[in-house]
């Protein structure tokens, strides 16, 4: 079950926004913005620091709705 259902983030996996330190920085901003104390948003922090890259998207999608999208080539 997610922790917050009410925010959704849109991540393009193809893209540099897939790399791991941009897309815990996209739930942590999403989260500051919905009113999500910083120490709530410090927790998430710890627990993804130091795993590995499944890790902390399967820890991210606990804690908010993560879309993946993928970006039309203009």
């Amino acid at each position: 079950m997610v922790k917050y259902p009410q925010i959704t983030i849109y991540i393009d996996m193809q893209s540099e926004q897939g790399n791991p330190i941009s897309i815990l920085g996209e739930a942590i901003v999403a989260l500051e913005e919905y009113g999500v104390d910083e120490e709530i948003r410090g927790q998430l922090i710890k627990e993804v620091a130091n795993k590995d890259y499944n890790h902390l998207l399967q820890t991210i999608e606990e804690w908010v709705n993560v879309s993946y999208i993928k970006a039309k080539k203009i």
